[in-house]
């Protein structure tokens, strides 16, 4: 068993001038403080990342590198460096490689006996084109790898996992450099050795972990980076302490996170082969995904009816919900009409759900806006039930000295209405917005719904609007709260993955998404609970669950 091994990390440290959220002018001196306490923690060896420096042109790289290099010198700690893409950028590795007075291109060393691969996967960025990993860097890591059976670490400048960038202001932004289009390549050969325990990078400026096959992919926090921290540099270093079971990692600074994982075993991964996901889903959403369900959500348009009609099989699956004493609300992000204008349609075609378990975009959106502003000064603009409804609700219509523009849609809507609108807007009122859908069906084709007078008026207005309907967790509150139920027993019934699934989601709610309303296509990136053709196979599987 490989002795103890303590490592200190440091990534992207982007030494030169504030640029965007990266803090470089800061970077020299959070550096020493970094080297300090590597010194005084008694690491094993620091390690650095790469993107020592935020480039610029080649002269001044060379002389930023140079001052990031000159805080290395005289080190009693061994370290070892990686090139990011800001690094050859201009210098490329060999000059890189002299500035830092250590060997250029991937190596690997036995410490303690583990096995640490630095490998310097190509970072060079040919924009607008993504980096890509060379088929000789490839090769060099299929080679290396079955030289030692040791425990091995793997050390990249850019992450290898893939993992999502949902949230992080450069990568979500600019997907493409995030990571490399052909990392999955790189994961076969280091999943075909059986022994790397834990792979290692920088880049993505944030902290994160997941698992692919059993092996951890970690991220280290830049050191320079503010995007997470208020705007002050997140200071950002980190501390690995392995032995012969587990990781114990620790990040520093002002975006800080701790963890203990277990070291994977030699040739440990994840079972295979699994049966056809397919099948899997199925034989799971049938015997344990619905069960304890208590009440129901209902989306009404595409749910219920379509227009004037309902839904084949949709009233049959009500009754016997209420004859199961499964409780029931709807939520719509229509403003158009009243609770009681639904109420009245729904008994018409042969639904028993009341009014006072229906809420509306309207609903929603005055109850959210007379919280936060008691006898808020607006503007309406939009049709009669939601003007009906901020009314009922304490707002003030004022007119021209309004603070907030609350806008749906009409057909009666003109270009003077939205002139108004955007003055007032332009005049520091803000925006609200009975709902963000764009378009809504009819028997003639799609209709423009509160979405395009969304974009009219942030266009126009010059500052985005605000929103409590779906898929806001606002509304799906207000149905709970109105249901008295908690979201793991409340099952949301949509038609549109973007509003009902991904609302659902986001508040803990399973969701069963029919197939009788808006096209599902954005199931794959709103996956829902169970997906259905209709109610009746919805029935079915309720039935059994219970």
């Amino acid at each position: 068993m490989p002795a103890p091994l303590r490592l200190a990390l440091v990534s992207d440290i982007h030494h030169g001038d504030d640029k965007l959220t990266k803090r470089g002018s800061a970077a020299l001196g959070l550096l020493e403080d970094f080297l300090a306490f590597a010194g005084d923690w008694g690491a094993d060896m620091i390690v650095e990342l790469g993107d020592r420096i935020s480039d610029i042109d080649k002269a001044t790289d060379a002389v930023l590198e140079k001052d990031v290099a000159a805080r290395f010198v005289n080190l009693n700690t061994p370290h070892v460096h990686l090139n990011g893409n800001h690094d050859v950028a201009f210098l490329g590795e060999a000059a890189n490689a002299e500035t830092l007075r250590q060997e250029a291109g991937s190596h690997a060393v036995m410490l303690n006996g583990w096995r640490l691969v630095f490998w310097q996967a190509d970072a060079f960025i040919p924009y607008p084109n993504p980096f890509t990993i060379r088929r000789s860097d490839l090769d060099w890591l299929a080679e290396e790898l079955p030289k030692s059976d040791a425990p091995t670490i793997i050390f990249t400048h850019v992450p290898l996992g893939e993992g999502s960038m949902v949230g992080n202001y450069w990568f979500q932004n600019n997907a493409t450099h995030g990571g490399y289009p052909n990392a999955s390549e790189a994961r076969a050969i280091i999943e075909r050795h059986g022994h790397v325990v834990l792979c290692v990078s920088g880049h993505v400026h944030w902290n994160s972990m997941h698992r692919v096959n059993a092996i951890p992919y970690v991220t280290i926090q830049s050191l320079s980076e503010s995007f997470t921290t208020n705007g002050e540099a997140a200071g950002a270093w980190a501390t690995m302490e392995l032995d012969g079971s587990q990781l114990r990692w620790q990040t520093y600074g002002r975006d800080p996170i701790e963890m203990t994982l277990p070291l994977r075993k030699p040739e440990e991964c994840w079972p295979e082969p699994l049966p056809p996901l397919r099948h899997l889903k199925r034989a799971w959403r049938e015997n344990a995904a619905l069960s304890g369900i208590k009440a129901l959500v209902f989306d009404l348009d595409g749910v219920l009816y379509r227009d004037a009609d309902p839904i084949p099989n949709a009233p049959e699956f009500v009754a016997w919900a209420n004859a199961q004493g499964l409780d029931i609300a709807a939520v719509t992000n229509n403003a158009g009409r009243t609770a009681a204008d639904y109420a009245a349609k729904l008994a018409k075609l042969g639904y028993d759900i009341p009014e006072s378990k229906i809420i509306t975009a309207g609903m929603a959106t005055a109850r959210w806006l007379a919280n936060r502003t008691p006898g808020a000064r607006i503007h309406a603009l939009g049709p009669p039930a939601l003007k009906a409804e901020l009314q009922a609700a304490g707002c003030v219509e004022v007119g021209d000295d309004a603070d907030f523009v609350v806008a749906g849609i009409t057909y009666e809507m003109t270009v003077g209405d939205l002139s108004r609108a955007t003055r007032l807007l332009r005049n520091g009122a803000k925006l609200i917005i009975s709902n963000p859908d764009q378009t809504h069906p009819t028997p003639n084709g799609y209709a423009p719904e509160a979405g395009a007078v969304q974009a009219f008026l942030e266009a126009s207005g010059g500052k985005p609007a605000a929103y409590v309907s779906k898929p806001n967790a606002f509304i799906f509150q207000m149905a709970l709260d109105l249901l008295g139920t908690s979201a793991e027993t409340t099952l949301m019934i949509g038609d549109t993955p973007e509003t009902d699934i991904q609302g659902a989601r986001a508040m803990g709610m399973p969701s069963a998404l029919v197939e009788t309303g808006n096209p599902t296509d954005g199931a794959a990136d709103h996956p829902p609970t169970v997906q259905v053709e209709d109610l009746a196979e919805l029935q079915v599987l309720l039935a059994a669950s219970r």
